[in-house]
């Protein structure tokens, strides 16, 4: 009877020669499980990088076409202007970020919905969205006046004009901060 309280020895015999065996599976069984865990992380962060370079890839030449739009302004039909246009705002729409959609959504308002549109606000707009792709993609600041000082021979004529309308924009959309031009230098 005393043998049955302690149970047979032939069991203890048993968990003692074997607990190394269950100590390596169980070990197992957890490194699979953290492996399994650890594997599906990674091929998400994979897939979302994946995305991200294709929406860049997709992203990279709508900067040169929007400039490209600036320079052909007054040279080309409307219909022309239109049609380069709306291949821009597809591509931003589809793969731009959200400030840059944000911003794309605000020049449409401009162009389509007001009755006198102003020509520095829609530059002011252009120069904003060139500055946010050129972000979204490489990362870089660059002012959203220096595009306009390149583009437009004249822009010294109404250069006060277009920094007050940038600076608007910018408080308005909330771009990244660095958009906005400081300095009584400027203006």
């Amino acid at each position: 009877m005393f043998h049955i309280l302690l149970g047979n020895t032939s069991d203890t015999n048993f968990w003692s020669e074997n607990i190394g065996v269950f100590i390596s599976s169980a070990i197992t069984i957890v490194g699979f499980v953290v492996t399994y865990f650890l594997t599906r992380k990674n091929l998400k962060d994979e897939i979302q990088k994946t995305k991200g370079n294709k929406a860049i890839e997709l992203m990279q030449e709508v900067p040169y076409e929007l400039l490209e739009f600036i320079n052909g302004l007054g040279k080309w039909s409307g219909q022309d202007a239109l049609n380069k246009l709306n291949k821009v705002i597809s591509t931003v729409c589809a793969y731009g970020s959200p400030s840059a959609v944000k911003i794309l959504e605000e020049f449409q308002k401009e162009i389509f919905y007001k009755e006198d549109k102003d020509t520095k606000v829609l530059l002011a707009y252009l120069g904003l969205l060139i500055s946010q792709i050129k972000f979204d993609i490489t990362g870089e600041i660059m002012s959203p006046e220096s595009w306009l000082i390149i583009k437009i021979k004249d822009y010294s004529r109404f250069q006060k004009d277009i920094i007050k309308i940038i600076n608007t924009l910018a408080d308005q959309n909330k771009p990244d901060k660095r958009f906005k031009i400081e300095g009584d230098n400027n203006v």
